[in-house]
Order: C-alpha cells, then structure tokens, then sequence
C-alpha cells in the first residue's frame, strides 16, 4: 500500500460541501435569477435494468426507453448497450471500495476487513479492476486497481484499520478536502466507476448556528451544484453498503431523495450517503450482514448496462434542478440512473463554480 494524501474515495466530498456550515466569509453566490441561460452539454446517463431479482437484463433496444427531463420526453440522440467485464470491455468499469474509518466503530471495522477480505479470497480473479482505499482522519492509503484478488486482500489484511471519528468542525474540514483532487482526477478518466462504501454513513449535524444557517445554504446549495455535476462527470455510481442496523433507520433518509431546488428547501439530510447512493443510480444495502455478498450485487451492475445521452431543452437558467426519469417499456423490470441534475456548465473551464476555501474563524 502507498500513502496518499488525496485517497480516492467519495466520502470525503460530503465533507468538503459540510465545511461551509460554519462559514462566514462574505462571498457572493455565483448563481443569480438574472444570470443568463447556460450552454448545456449533453446529459449522459449510465443505466442499468433488472429483474426483481437484481438480474441485470440484456438485449433491450434503444425504443425500449424513454428519458423524461422534468416531465416532458427527450430524444435520445445516441444509446449502446455496454458490458463492462470480460474482454469486450472498452474502457473497462472500475471498481473502488473504500472503508470508512472517519465514522464506525473499531468493532464494525473488524467485521468490515473479515468480510471484505472474504469477498476477495472468494474471488481471486476479480470481474472489474479494483482499488480499495482506506480512509480515517489522520491518514490515507490507497491500492492501485488489479484483477488479482489474493493481492487487494493481502493489502487489507495487513491495513492499520485506524479509528478517528470526527467531532468537531475542524475536522469536517480536514475530512471534506481530500475528495476535491479525487473528483478532478475521475473526471479525466475515461469509463464507468463503481464506488462501494462501507460504513454507516456520516452524521447529519456538526452543530447548529442559526444566525449563520441562511447563509450557509446558500454556500451549500451552490457547492452542491458542483457536487452532482461532477459526479455525473465522472460516471460515479454509489453504493451504501453496512451491517444490517440494530434499530432500523433504514428508510429516514427517503424523505430527502428528491433533489434540492434552491437554498431555501436545502437540508443537510440531502447530503446524507444513503441519499447521494440513490441518485447516483446506486443502492442502499444494509439489510444483511453478509458484507462480501453485498459487494458481489454492487459489482453485477457491471455486467450488462446501458449508456444513452439526450441533449436538454435550451433556455434553463444555471443551477435549475432538473427531475431525470428513465423508463423502459416492459412489465416487471427496475430502472436505476442518475434521477436529476443542475443545468448550467459541466466544468470549471466552463464557467462552474469550484469549491470555496472557507475560513472557520
């Protein structure tokens, strides 16, 4: 294993979003109602369609789907069916399992490495290339991606599985400053990134201040923007993967899957991992406290899927949220994708607004 001091994992993009809670520097939101309406590039979804079972269904034909962007259809001006195994592959999907130190217990962490080095013994030829990353407060480590499971879980067993959870907002700030080099990087890479992360999720409060909570909205609400952007850029799905729960919460964060429009309906329940998973067009698995078997579903979502793209409706000003539905014309099947973005640039270069470095004093 190698240290690195930006570890690819997503968790700690939540984080970098989370630090503007506290912020008081007197910044202007880059998204205003009178700024003109953006130039936006084709959207482009990666789809997957299952039997009830989980099965991934193969075969379908681009007249199967249809795309609804904030209800009306849009013309899908290109589709493929994509496997992303094997030799046919191109680029191949990638794989990224991150174990979270920042928010479990020394106990779940334990039972996390049994597990996942079960999955990769069980597995020494992995179906995707897999990188596994292992992230706590102080410090990162990282394996570069490999097919050879034997040598991802040597790695694992020989892991510090470190314990440093956060407490305060300063360390919000060290956790959330990881992920920006991650999700510039992933944005370069070509092809598809499965991101499977184990742990509980992260608290939805580091404390209140309601003086400061208008404006820290609206901070909030534009790095989101910059959030969802990106991952849809980077071809990010998302997965929460945990032991089943002792008291099942399992189904609180449903009340916040539908995307925040503007400042004033934002709450930091939208920022939860289960949340970001599902719009991602991931799954929340936490019923079962069979780890590696979770890991094997997340995985099968590589084996047959569907990219197709559309071109949105000119004329939506920046930051408007759009409602994403894709459905497929035959009974009993399940259809998961991204479920929304924000109009507007889909890069820095063009114009979007990166993340702030705020003062918490």
């Amino acid at each position: 294993m190698r240290l690195n001091l930006y570890p690819k994992s997503i968790v700690a993009l939540l984080a970098l979003l989370l630090a503007a809670t506290a912020a008081k520097a007197q910044i202007q939101p880059k998204t205003a109602p009178s700024s003109p309406p953006a130039t936006q590039h084709p959207i482009l979804l990666d789809v997957v369609v299952t039997d009830r079972a989980g099965t991934p269904i193969p075969g379908l034909h681009q007249s199967d789907f249809t795309v609804l962007d904030n209800t009306p259809p849009q013309a899908i001006t290109s589709f493929r069916e994509a496997v992303g195994v094997g030799p046919g592959a191109d680029p191949p999907v990638q794989a990224m399992v991150l174990v979270d130190g920042y928010n479990n217990t020394y106990h779940r962490l334990e039972l996390l490495r049994v597990q996942v080095v079960k999955y990769l013994r069980q597995n020494s030829e992995l179906p995707l290339p897999m990188s596994l990353d292992l992230i706590t407060y102080k410090s990162q480590s990282q394996t570069e991606p490999t097919r050879n499971g034997n040598a991802v879980a040597e790695s694992l067993d020989s892991a510090k599985l470190g314990l440093d959870p956060i407490h305060t907002m300063d360390e919000w700030v060290a956790f959330q400053k990881n992920i920006a080099e991650l999700i510039k990087k992933e944005v370069s890479l070509p092809g598809r990134k499965l991101l499977v992360l184990l742990g509980p999720g992260w608290p939805h409060e580091m404390g209140r201040d309601e003086r400061l909570q208008a404006e820290r909205n609206k901070f909030l609400f534009e790095n989101i923007i910059w959030m969802s952007t990106m991952l849809r850029q980077a071809r990010i799905t998302l997965y929460s993967v945990d032991f089943r729960e002792a008291v099942d919460h399992s189904t609180n964060y449903q009340q916040f899957l539908k995307g925040a429009t503007s400042p004033q309906d934002f709450s930091l329940g939208n920022l939860t991992l289960k949340v970001l998973a599902v719009q991602s067009g991931g799954e929340v698995l936490n019923q079962s406290n069979n780890v590696d078997e979770s890991i094997s579903r997340c995985l099968r979502d590589a084996r047959v899927y569907y990219t197709l793209t559309f071109q949105p409706e000119p004329g939506s000003p920046p930051g408007k949220y759009h409602d994403l539905q894709v459905r497929v014309d035959k009974p009993g099947l399940i259809v998961r994708t991204r479920t929304g973005y924000y109009s507007g640039p889909d890069s820095e270069e063009d114009g979007l607004a990166p993340f702030h470095n705020f003062s918490l004093r």
